[in-house]
């Protein structure tokens, strides 16, 4: 049992650090320090690879930079971890507007469809 809980006590310290570097991304965002947001952001997915609003952040990022290839696959790789991530999924659409691809209509449409579903 002193193994499970010593696994629990790291994932919770873990969690706490990802949680950390998102909120501290999220801060350098909204300050306009794009390359810190980006670094922290990064560094809480390294800690959580499943932390799907840390995609999602960073892709916000990329999308403000005019990187809007890059944002796509933070975006594509955040609805992967929660298909139910109708900003990820909104900002995926406009990020494919962005490089005026209109080729993936089917997608563009099925993004709008969940952000509208969205609670």
């Amino acid at each position: 049992m002193a193994q499970s809980e010593g696994s629990c006590r790291q994932t919770f310290f873990v969690s706490k650090a990802a949680d950390a570097f998102y909120n501290s991304g999220k801060l350098y965002h909204i300050d306009g320090q794009h390359e810190l947001a980006i670094q922290d952001y990064t560094e809480a997915i390294r800690l959580d690879p499943q932390y799907a609003i840390a995609y999602r952040g960073r892709g916000v990022v990329y999308s403000d930079l005019g990187q809007h290839q890059r944002a796509i696959q933070d975006y594509d790789k955040a609805i992967r971890i929660d298909p139910l991530d109708a900003d990820a999924s909104y900002n995926r659409g406009i990020a494919y507007s962005h490089l005026g691809q209109s080729e993936q209509p089917e997608q563009y449409e099925g993004d709008i469809q969940i952000y509208d579903e969205a609670p």
